[in-house]
């Protein structure tokens, strides 16, 4: 098992930005499989090391009727065992974030895709509905294939943020299908890092599926923020992270909202404004990602889940802070 420092661990991360986030560029470039990245800091407690990274590419984790979805893996080039980190991205790359993560001292596999455009943008229905749990076939991979590279599978923790923090706490929590997938997902995570995201899929895109009564959107809604219907491991550690003037997603609503508010559709899934007037999420007359990590700590300890929840000086997109959260709060 790998240790960074005093920590051991095994990081899965799901990096996404909802309905696309900020252009979040590949700064890792295309380089082809086993060439190595620049090198970059390693805090060892308070020793400074460095680790050169290698990449794969072009590695098919799930195929089906949308074709092949591939991901890469950023590894040191030195022995492990390391820690495995999956990153699963929006439509736009994040691979910079799965280079930083593994120069760190992590193996990372980040995806090139999961969700198809239009259930980012023409058709979010999709998105809410099965493409997140193609998510999940991102996970089994990584952790069948986490010997290979030197981690180990059964420390694994998922990270996401904005639309991707939907989909990691969707697998995470214990909610993705994976039957569909050709690896199973065999651990679950003993960490979640979820930062900037909407969980309760507040922005006006999504009123026409809760307005249609399907209960699928409802379902997806109790199934992230209820306790109840969670699956998770005894030991799970939870980061929450939210930047401090969210960019986006940001919606208006009054105090009380009205019989006709939109949040009352998404209350029925798992009743939360009890909650929500407790934390006084309302009081601004807004609801943005920071009332949604509020809520989602309030649950977490609700269900005895050891949480942080932080707010940090950074933009919609990994920085520092975040990935010194991710390491922190190792078991």
């Amino acid at each position: 098992m790998a240790k960074i420092g005093s920590l051991v661990l095994v990081v899965v991360t799901l990096l996404a930005a909802s309905c696309g986030g900020p252009d979040d560029s590949d700064t890792a470039g295309d380089d082809a499989e086993g060439t190595t990245s620049p090198t970059s800091a390693v805090i060892d407690d308070d020793e400074v090391t460095s680790v050169d990274v290698l990449e794969d590419t072009d590695l098919v984790y799930r195929s089906d009727e949308f074709g092949d979805w591939t991901l890469r893996v950023f590894y040191p080039d030195t022995e492990g065992p390391w820690p495995l980190v999956v990153v699963v991205p929006p439509q736009l790359s994040v691979a910079y974030a799965a280079e930083e993560i593994a120069s760190r001292g992590a193996v990372a596999v980040v995806a090139d895709g999961w969700a198809r455009p239009e259930a980012w943008r023409s058709d979010p229905a999709l998105h809410l509905y099965g493409e997140m749990n193609r998510a999940a076939c991102i996970v089994g991979w990584a952790q069948a294939h986490a010997s290979d590279y030197g981690a180990d599978a059964a420390m694994t923790t998922i990270d996401g943020y904005s639309g991707g923090a939907m989909a990691a706490a969707w697998v995470g929590l214990g909610q993705a299908d994976d039957s569909a997938c050709a690896d199973k997902i065999v651990e679950p995570p003993v960490v979640l890092v979820l930062g900037e995201s909407q969980f309760l899929f507040h922005h006006e895109r999504w009123d026409p599926y809760f307005e249609s009564g399907d209960p699928e959107p409802v379902a997806t809604v109790d199934g992230l923020i209820n306790p109840k219907e969670w699956v998770i491991s005894p030991g799970l550690r939870v980061g929450l992270w939210s930047a401090e003037q969210p960019l986006g997603e940001t919606r208006t609503i009054d105090n009380p909202p009205g019989e006709d508010s939109w949040i009352w559709l998404r209350d029925a899934a798992s009743p939360f404004m009890d909650d929500f007037v407790a934390l006084g999420a309302l009081d601004d007359n807004r609801v943005d990602w920071l009332d949604n990590a509020d809520l989602m700590e309030l649950r977490m300890e609700q269900a005895g889940v050891d949480v942080r929840n932080e707010v940090y000086p950074i933009a919609h997109r990994y920085e520092d802070p975040v990935y010194d959260l991710i390491f922190s709060i190792q078991p």
